[in-house]
């Protein structure tokens, strides 16, 4: 019951925690996906590394070795918590969005070239408004 209610707040925190270090929006996929890597190569290396450090304990007569180390990171991951601030709440704007009312080049469905603002295209990725 603990790990379950613990899991059900950590996930979605977590989730917002690699959301909000994104510096674009144009980037949380890569951001995300790079997240889902290492949580995915920690899932597969932590019970290679525990079986291994339990085995070593087991041989030397230390069987809580394991547990005292994973107490230890806990502790550590505690204390950087601590060290999470809020951000300023603004994003970085590349410099090949332009400004607001630059024509921009495009093609239409008959493959025609056509111009349009910038302007429209703000919301979907432009500069962030507060």
């Amino acid at each position: 019951m603990i790990q379950v209610i613990g899991r059900t707040f950590a996930l979605p925190a977590t989730i917002i925690l690699i959301n909000n270090c994104a510096p674009d929006p144009s980037v949380l996929g890569t951001v995300h996906g790079l997240a889902q890597s290492v949580s995915s190569a920690a899932r597969t290396v932590g019970p290679v590394v525990g079986g291994w450090g339990f085995g070593r304990g087991l041989e030397r007569g230390a069987v809580g070795a394991v547990w005292w180390a994973l107490a230890g990171m806990a502790i550590i991951g505690y204390g950087m918590s601590w060290l999470v601030r809020e951000g300023g709440g603004e994003e970085v704007v590349r410099e090949e969005q332009g400004n607001a009312g630059d024509r921009v080049e495009g093609m239409d469905e008959d493959g025609e070239t056509k111009e349009r603002s910038s302007a429209s295209t703000e919301g979907s990725g432009g500069k962030r408004r507060q």
